[in-house]
């Protein structure tokens, strides 16, 4: 009964997040089809600095809410939204002061945004943390709706500019945050009133967690930063190809749940075998989910950017092709992995050095080979360095050889099955028919050939 109440509330909340998800996409498939790029590329560059701010100010303390008991919670919850705004003012007044010939409204609707979007995001925590799963699904379709009907509206009387989604934006997420609070308040009341010290340790207690936050967002951002410094027409472009599928994101996420505990387990039995086991597995399903994602995307390109972005972005089609090789790369989340082993020290450590290496390899790329550099750069610092950083660390603790962690012969086989002929099929067909014909050909093909791993796959994703 447990596991299907577990089961229940995982399946609600990862449908919300895809929802959320969706909302958060129509802003930029609205303005790519409805507005100038010059527009586009300012909301761009907008949403960088915010999404950054906002990843830098939760600190961790998202990840705390979740992992600690309701006791926390009540005696912490101010400290934390006072530490989360301070936090997010100094990123806003670095770029404040840094940024040029950026519009004075635009300014003031990026610092809101910012309070509102790390609100949201703690709001979220909440929400599954009291496991309010219907209310949460239910403020995700008013969000929605409001947000569909708002950029329809701007649409239909050509007013889709940066300012007006920025308020629509800002709107949507007030919408979110008064349903949100207003609903888990009957779990936190009465909040204890923090004082200066129980401020200051909480503030520490999280640094652990928020450093490894502060160097993952960093990395994460190197190359949107670098980039909002390139003209409008190469912010918009690149922008357009690094788009990602969320989903996919969640259900690796959701098939994690199914082996990290089985690690945990044979950890504490110390049952090697089963601990390579569980591994592989992970490796195994996690990369047949993700070549089958890569090989549609990649194969698909020019059609996926031209329909949801419109013509003008074409030139935007060999970027996402490049951009999707990361499909190949994070077959697993390494760091649940990591937290499953008991080897948390090596995450700090990694992300500094991860974050060096992109920062320099994103200004070498782009000095030499422009955007199309900038998405190189992605991929060469996870060839590079994380990837054999994560597994050389998963073979020392687990005291196992690389076969017997990754099953990489399978996994080269079912990379030959799944895109090689794909390929050729959707060529043929686009060279032949067209691209829509492109499209139906290579899902047909998909679904024919791995109707075995698609059934394994939707059994333990959903």
């Amino acid at each position: 009964m447990f596991n299907r109440l577990q089961n229940s509330i995982l399946t609600t909340f990862s449908v919300t997040s895809c929802i959320q998800t969706i909302s958060v996409y129509l802003y930029v498939l609205f303005m790519t089809h409805n507005s100038a790029e010059v527009e586009y590329a300012s909301y761009i560059s907008t949403t960088y600095i915010v999404d950054f701010a906002v990843t830098i100010s939760l600190f961790g303390f998202n990840l705390l809410i979740l992992r600690e008991p309701e006791r926390y919670i009540k005696d912490n919850i101010i400290s934390i939204f006072a530490s989360s705004l301070i936090l997010s003012c100094i990123i806003y007044f670095i770029w404040f002061i840094a940024s040029e010939n950026v519009p004075t409204s635009n300014y003031i609707l990026c610092f809101i945004l910012i309070i509102l979007q790390y609100s949201y995001q703690l709001g979220t925590c909440l929400l599954i943390k009291f496991k309010c799963n219907t209310i949460a699904f239910i403020n995700a379709i008013v969000n929605l709706g409001f947000v569909v009907s708002s950029l329809s509206v701007l649409a239909n009387n050509d007013t889709i500019t940066c300012q007006n989604v920025l308020i629509t934006r800002i709107i949507q997420l007030t919408i979110f945050g008064i349903i949100c609070y207003a609903y888990v308040l009957r779990y936190i009341l009465p909040i204890k009133q923090p004082t200066i010290s129980s401020f200051i340790q909480n503030f520490k207690y999280a640094i652990p967690i928020g450093g490894g936050s502060i160097l993952g967002a960093a990395i994460l951002f190197v190359d949107k930063l670098i980039l909002s410094t390139q003209t409008a027409d190469d912010i918009a472009t690149y922008s357009v190809a690094r788009f990602e599928i969320p989903f996919v994101g969640i259900f690796i996420t959701n098939l994690s749940l199914v082996y990290i505990p089985k690690i945990q387990e044979a950890l504490k039995r110390n049952d090697i075998n089963d601990v390579q086991s569980a591994i592989r597995n992970l490796f195994r399903y996690g990369w047949y989910l993700n070549i089958i994602v890569f090989t549609l995307l990649f194969c698909n390109a020019n059609y996926i950017i031209t329909t949801l972005y419109s013509a003008q972005y074409s030139a935007a089609s060999v970027l996402f092709q490049i951009i999707s090789c990361t499909y190949i790369l994070k077959i697993v989340p390494y760091t649940n992995i990591i937290i499953a082993l008991g080897i948390e020290r090596i995450i700090i450590p990694r992300l500094f050095i991860e974050m060096v290496i992109q920062i320099c390899a994103s200004i070498l790329f782009l000095h030499l080979w422009g955007i199309t550099g900038l998405a190189i750069s992605v991929i060469f610092v996870l060839v590079m360095w994380s990837i054999p950083y994560n597994i050389h660390y998963f073979k020392k603790t687990t005291h196992s050889t690389f076969e017997e962690l990754i099953p990489y012969k399978e996994m080269l086989l079912f990379f030959i099955k799944c895109f090689v002929p794909c390929f050729i099929i959707v060529t043929y067909a686009n060279n032949k028919f067209g691209l829509v014909y492109g499209v139906v050909a290579s899902i047909i093909y998909i679904i024919a050939v791995n109707l075995k791993e698609l059934k394994y796959l939707y059994k333990n994703t959903r």
